[in-house]
């Protein structure tokens, strides 16, 4: 079976135009030789790197282990798996799943306790999204946009740096005067 899925790993790199040498980077392996052992069937992989071989070349542990659907029951802890819920997609690991029977074994408040902290973090998240997207938007548009061209536009809300003065009785005629001459 570790021959087979050497085969499954050259066929899979090869496909997608991964060198050995880059394979083995990714793996966190010294050198390509290890990868060229492992593909001719010479090194067995533990059950924990074929997990990372599947992510590194972008498929699946079936795949490399070459199961069919009906061993498809059989998946290990280590592995993740597909799910489609009203019609999303998206997979789950080990990990998540114990979240999932943690959260399910908690009373009501800690249930509540739970939800609360994650939306608060999502919404972090969320914002902090949202501050990097302005970031970028900020160094890639050297001119204000339309909208705030429009706001300058609008003297009443352009702040002023000056203050007022407080010593003298300020006609209309003074302001008008200095309004004519900022908007120039």
């Amino acid at each position: 079976m570790m021959a087979n899925i050497g085969k499954r790993i050259k066929e899979k790199r090869e496909a997608i135009g991964m060198t050995q040498e880059e394979l083995a980077i990714a793996l966190g392996y010294k050198n390509k030789s290890t990868i060229a052992k492992i593909e001719n069937g010479t090194n067995d992989i533990v059950q924990s790197k074929v997990v990372e071989f599947a992510n590194a070349l972008s498929t699946t542990v079936p795949y490399l282990m070459s199961w069919d659907e009906e061993d498809l029951t059989q998946i290990t802890p280590v592995e993740t798996f597909g799910l489609n819920i009203l019609g999303t997609d998206f997979t789950i690991n080990p990990s998540e799943i114990e979240h999932i029977k943690k959260y399910r074994s908690l009373d009501s408040f800690g249930q509540e306790t739970v939800s609360y902290l994650l939306d608060r973090e999502t919404t972090r998240v969320q914002e902090i999204a949202k501050q990097e997207k302005r970031i970028i938007k900020l160094k890639t548009e050297p001119h204000p946009s339309e909208k705030e061209q429009t706001l300058l536009k609008k003297p009443h809300l352009i702040p002023r740096a000056s203050h007022e003065r407080t010593d003298l009785n300020v006609t209309k005629e003074m302001k008008d005067y200095d309004d004519a001459f900022f908007d120039e």
